[in-house]
């Protein structure tokens, strides 16, 4: 009887008396440690162990298949390296800071520095939250399916919750259908170029619904920060009918064209 025979009587729960098993046991100090108090710490430690969760590492197959599918500009950029991926990234987030700050709103001096902090910070974190989700290696192990849906409804949700706070000044404005438009549309034309140059720097194929939303969340949400830079109203309606749609509205007509093209790409493969 050899090592790994013995192992599999220890482990079934077999019977350790017969004269081969006690034969090896005599000659083994590894195996006499295995089955001492008659395997029963074996038992458990083995049972244990085989409770664990298997980390969540993609196949090679779904590698191969994932990769195979990524071609022309996009996957191009998908294959770049990681770093680079990031660098490309921080330098798209500088679009709407730097038309921001180039047409910045005229209360800017006035404006509580420590509120203007805050409420950037909250934006510009959760992009890159968005994006560290969105830019992993496919070959690394997915973060928990509980923080990324956590992500998204935190990214969904800030921009609400900083329209309804208290304006830091009373602000008015001539006509607030009109200023509500300029500034949703001022807004999304930020978070565009961010939405495309993401998508094409991030993989597919995570088997998760609503992964296809990050592109979209993280560009909303640095498309604010370039809009918080820019508009001098401060009134919570202006606010929630402007600004706060963004992150929504950009989310929600992106997951749909993702859904259409990636359809239609399907459709021509098959």
């Amino acid at each position: 009887m050899d090592c790994a025979q013995l192992r599999q009587i220890v482990l079934s729960g077999g019977d350790l008396a017969t004269v081969e098993a006690r034969s090896h046991l005599a000659e083994c100090p590894a195996c006499r440690e295995l089955a001492a108090d008659g395997g029963d710490l074996a038992r458990f430690l083995a049972s244990a162990g085989s409770a664990l969760p298997a980390p969540s590492l993609p196949s090679i197959q779904d590698l191969e298949g994932q990769l195979a599918g990524e071609k022309g500009l996009r996957g191009r950029l998908a294959a770049l390296p990681t770093a680079t991926r990031w660098l490309l990234t921080c330098a798209v987030f500088f679009v709407p800071v730097i038309v921001g700050l180039a047409r910045h709103r005229p209360d800017i001096a006035d404006y509580p520095p420590a509120r203007m902090a805050i409420e950037l910070s909250a934006f510009i974190g959760l992009a890159f939250a968005a994006c560290w989700f969105w830019l992993r290696p496919v070959y690394r192990p997915r973060p928990s399916d509980r923080i990324f849906f956590v992500l998204l409804g935190v990214g969904f949700f800030v921009p609400w919750l900083i329209a309804v706070l208290p304006p830091a000044y009373p602000s008015a404005t001539a006509n607030a259908l009109r200023s509500a438009a300029a500034c949703f549309f001022f807004g999304s034309a930020l978070a565009l170029p961010i939405v495309a140059m993401v998508a094409g720097l991030g993989r597919r194929g995570r088997g998760l619904a609503g992964f296809a939303l990050l592109p979209a969340v993280a560009g909303s949400l640095a498309g604010l920060v370039g809009l918080e830079l820019h508009c001098p109203i401060t009134s919570p309606a202006h606010l929630l009918a402007g600004h706060a749609p963004i992150a929504l509205v950009l989310p929600a007509v992106w997951l749909l064209a993702t859904k259409i093209y990636w359809s239609q790409s399907e459709r021509r493969r098959t």
